[in-house]
């Protein structure tokens, strides 16, 4: 296992068992046949692993990549919808219907996430510079350290999305 950050840390959990330890391309010795997950931990990375199974009398390379801080911001989308066309949990444009009545919460490990990065409540919008092919969607504006709000944010809405039915045949 090859680990770049220093001094990072690593734990191989089998259920049974967990060894926890520094590690620096180091080799996990005598771990019985079976399926396994190695957590890295190191300053200035979020926490990371991988998954892995162990084959009796082979050798194993497994690799961890571990992403920096701070993380990329992320956009989280919510789709309540009637999932019958088929049974897959995967929306079928204009062949599910959304469902309307639901109300979503957001939380983390610490509870309740009600604010976005800046500190603003979710659902803010911002002001973004002109659109290039660098960044299709522009950078966020920024006046004295802060993002510019804009004008147009009213917060989460709360909206049935209205999509084309396409009447099911009756059994």
């Amino acid at each position: 296992m090859a680990v770049d950050p220093q001094h990072a840390r690593q734990c191989a959990d089998h259920g049974a068992g967990r060894r926890d330890r520094p590690v620096d391309h180091e080799q996990l010795d005598n771990l019985p046949p079976g399926k396994y997950l190695v957590s890295v931990t190191a300053d200035g990375y979020k926490i990371d692993g991988s998954h892995f199974t162990v084959a009796s009398g082979q050798t194993t390379a497994v690799e961890a990549t571990m992403q920096p801080y701070p993380l990329p911001l992320g956009t989280v989308r919510i789709q309540v919808f009637n999932d019958n066309i088929p049974v897959d949990g995967t929306y079928e444009v204009d062949a599910e219907q959304g469902l309307a009545g639901f109300h979503a919460v957001l939380s983390d490990v610490l509870g309740l996430v009600s604010t976005d990065y800046y500190g603003n409540p979710l659902c803010t919008r911002y002001q973004h510079s002109a659109r290039t092919p660098r960044t299709p969607n522009g950078r966020v504006v920024f006046a004295d350290g802060k993002p510019v709000i804009s004008g147009q944010s009213t917060g989460c809405v709360k909206r049935r999305e209205r999509r084309h039915r396409h009447p099911q045949p009756r059994p």
